[in-house]
């Protein structure tokens, strides 16, 4: 009864060959191999790719090696009769009787000496593999271990090495090549044996005419088919995700991906070119996804710069999977979720002003400010302060839970600890977690299927692959403000650089110019950026729009145009808007302008910015108290608080202003004048220069009237402005009190404290 059992056991090819070190590949969508790394024995040994074998090599192996292989049992009872007279008469091994089957055995024995004791036992064990397996299994096992000249191992191995392509594209020349190959792999050596070799081959392919396998056409043409020379280099189009792909499944040997191998190449070609140009600004390397917004597919995945070669570059890391500053790569998603909760509009004027946030000061890129702007003007033009703002209205636990949900992997702190600093570059993102966000959004502005993650290997989805879908209208909002052709007037050069296709994309600068982002997604394809300096080492170069931007849209210029979103069919409802505030109209808004707004409960405030007033024939506001008889009229102006009207821009400045009182009638408690910076009660930590000297703080204030604003602090003259009511001043530690006076003696004051760094 313990026969079978052991039998059994014996017949296993998985225990055979089990321990086996196989290549690492990596395959296109269409099977095309992109990237191969030899197996631990320094073997090309692929793993098995395929299901089934290709019918000429079938054939061709089954006619050269065992002809009754389909008939016996593992051991060919006519063979070994055969092999016997040969022998016999020649008195000298001139003649086998293995059987395919029996091969395999040898092979997974590791080709032990040709003994009669070996041979009885490999006969023995090939009956046990027959009742084992099928003899499809046995023939794959077979195609899978035989040799095939050098370091050159199975059949899929030998077919990419020796005529770069799958074995289920070869001719009928090339299988049987590789059908009489293992028979004597010696002969496959450049520049001897090639006539033994072309003779062997050729023998096979007529009788293979003769079997009527092929005609005789066929024979002649495979005939002339000329033998491989040396065996040119593998593909090397994904190097880096194939080592992210080994650490991230160890116990797999086989990658197929949704990646297009065409585009692959022309994507790293590109980024040979471009890495010229970076490293002469000193940025080394970069990194580069390309997905299908329709599938959720990665379609092309470049871990680095081709041509990064040295240690400091990162010219062996996949760095799209790498943790870098955000930069503000991550402001769209703010907007967004705001867009979505019905607290802001794309038109509603937000706050562009120094605030500090328990001494944290978020400032603009260029370090101005323009008091007040449309959300969507703020967002194109990714101001901070604005961003700052919405984000400590919204709650950073609120925004930190929305990136995780959209997917960024990297958030592994608490809220609390990023603080504000989560919207300016405070956490890190990677290629890899933006480029599935991007798509997300493109995705929800679409309705289409939304994926937690970009989909790169081939595997079958799951139902726990889809995420909960985000709102169509804000989605669109969002790609809406970021599309290029709503630049301000400062980027409309971009327009010239990726012509007339239309596309939504934002760029992102970490402090210290150590990484630069840029990310542009259409309807169809999502395309994510990253360059900069592994080793952190920054430049002034290293700026999204600079560095990162050119790059994106050299890639984006690969890709099909593909047209824009069309606005999301469902999901509005009417509401009239003041056009100059962008919030619903208020009872003293002179114009009100139906609008589409997201069909949720809307939590923007009415507009309050425009009043009533009454003006005397000067024009200068009155009262009935003080017109002694004269006649006044009303009029409506549009009036910001005082610090966002002392920054505002000179092209949001066509609204009626505020006019001053007529002199018989200004109240004495008129607030004109107020200071912008620091913020009532604020407490300022000052970092040093890298010689310990402290830096000045700029203190700021807003002033409605004319002339001049006299500064003090702590009962020191400091001097006066004009115009630009802002002057540099550096601070002790301690309690400070600033004293601002215009020219009618005016005052306000302001205290605040300054703590060690």
């Amino acid at each position: 009864m313990l026969v079978l059992p052991m039998v059994w056991r014996a017949g296993s090819l998985d225990r055979r060959f089990a321990g086996v070190p196989r290549s690492l590949v990596v395959l296109d969508r269409q099977g095309e191999l992109l990237d191969a790394r030899i197996a631990s024995d320094t073997q090309w040994r692929f793993p098995d790719l395929t299901d089934t074998l290709p019918t000429r090599y079938l054939q061709a192996v089954v006619a050269f090696e065992d002809r009754r292989f389909f008939w016996h049992p593992g051991v060919d009872p006519v063979g070994i009769g055969g092999a016997l007279r040969a022998n016999a008469n020649s008195r000298s091994v001139e003649r086998g009787a293995s059987t395919l089957t029996m091969q395999v055995v040898r092979l997974s024995r590791a080709n032990p000496p040709r003994t009669l004791g070996e041979k009885i036992l490999e006969a023995i064990l090939a009956v046990a593999v027959e009742v084992r397996h099928s003899k499809k299994e046995i023939l794959r096992a077979y195609a899978s271990h035989a040799p095939f000249g050098g370091n050159t191992v199975g059949l899929e191995a030998a077919s990419w090495r020796y005529f770069g392509r799958g074995p289920a594209a070869l001719s009928w020349g090339e299988a049987a090549l590789l059908a009489v190959l293992p028979n004597q792999p010696s002969l496959m050596h450049p520049g001897r044996h090639r006539d033994a070799l072309l003779a062997k081959r050729n023998r096979l392919i007529a009788s293979l005419r003769d079997q009527g396998a092929m005609d005789s056409l066929e024979a002649q043409l495979a005939m002339a088919e000329p033998l491989p020379g040396p065996p040119p280099p593998l593909p090397r189009l994904a190097s880096p995700l194939l080592q992210t792909l080994h650490e991230e499944h160890p116990r797999r040997a086989a990658f197929p991906t949704t990646l297009d191998a065409s585009l692959q190449s022309r994507l790293l070609e590109e980024l040979r070119n471009a890495g010229q140009g970076l490293r002469r600004q000193g940025i080394g390397n970069g990194a580069v996804v390309i997905l299908d917004n329709k599938t959720g597919f990665v379609i092309a995945y470049a871990g680095n710069v081709p041509g990064a070669d040295t240690a400091s570059s990162g010219a062996t890391m996949d760095l799209v999977r790498a943790r870098r500053s955000s930069g503000s790569i991550l402001k769209p998603f703010l907007y967004e979720m705001l867009f979505e909760g019905g607290e802001l509009f794309p038109w509603t004027l937000v706050p562009d002003i120094p605030t500090t946030y328990a001494g944290f000061l978020p400032e603009n890129f260029d370090r101005t400010w323009k008091g007040a702007l449309p959300a969507s003007e703020a967002l194109a033009l990714s101001r901070n302060a604005p961003a700052a703002k919405l984000l400590a209205q919204a709650g950073v636990g609120r925004f930190h839970s929305r990136l995780r949900s959209l997917g960024l992997s990297t958030l592994n702190r608490p809220a609390e600890s990023y603080g504000l600093s989560l919207i300016l570059g405070g956490a890190e993102a990677t290629v890899w977690d933006l480029a599935g966000m991007y798509a997300r959004l493109s995705a929800d502005a679409q309705t289409l299927p939304a994926w937690n993650e970009a989909r790169l290997l081939s595997d079958p989805p799951k139902r726990s692959d889809l995420r909960p879908r985000f709102s169509p209208a804000a989605a669109w909002w969002t790609l809406e403000t970021l599309r290029e052709v709503n630049r301000p007037d400062e980027d409309k050069f971009w327009k010239d650089h990726v012509g007339s296709r239309p596309l939504a994309w934002k760029t992102g600068t970490s402090n210290g110019h150590r990484d630069a982002w840029a990310v542009g997604t259409s309807p169809r394809w999502t395309v994510a950026v990253w360059v900069g300096n592994p080793d952190g080492a920054g430049m002034p170069d290293i700026v999204g729009r600079d560095a990162a931007a050119p790059v994106l849209f050299r890639v984006v210029s690969l890709l099909p145009p593909d047209g824009w979103f069309s606005r999301p069919v469902n999901g509005w409802k009417m509401v009239e808007i003041c056009p100059s505030s962008g919030r619903p109209a208020g009872p003293y808004c002179p114009v009100r302008d139906p609008r589409a707004v997201s069909d949720v409960p809307l939590h923007v405030a009415p507009c309050v910015y425009h009043q009533t007033i009454m003006v005397n024939a000067q024009g200068r506001r009155a009262h009935d108290g003080c017109a002694n008889g004269s006649a006044l009229e009303p009029k409506t102006v549009f009036s910001l608080p005082p610090e966002q009207a002392f920054f505002w821009n000179n092209s949001h400045s066509d609204e009626p202003a505020l006019p001053s009182w007529s002199p018989a009638c200004a109240p004495t408690d008129e607030d004109r004048l107020v200071i912008a910076y620091p913020a009532p009660g604020a407490k300022l930590y000052l970092p040093r220069d890298l010689d310990e000297r402290r830096n000045p703080t700029v203190l700021r204030a807003a002033y409605t009237g004319k002339g001049k604003l006299h500064w003090h602090l702590d009962g020191r003259y400091l001097g006066a402005t004009e115009q630009d009511h802002q002057i540099p001043v550096v601070l002790a530690e301690g309690e400070h009190t600033a004293t601002v006076v215009d020219g009618s003696g005016r005052s306000v004051q302001r205290t605040f404290t300054v703590l060690s760094p």
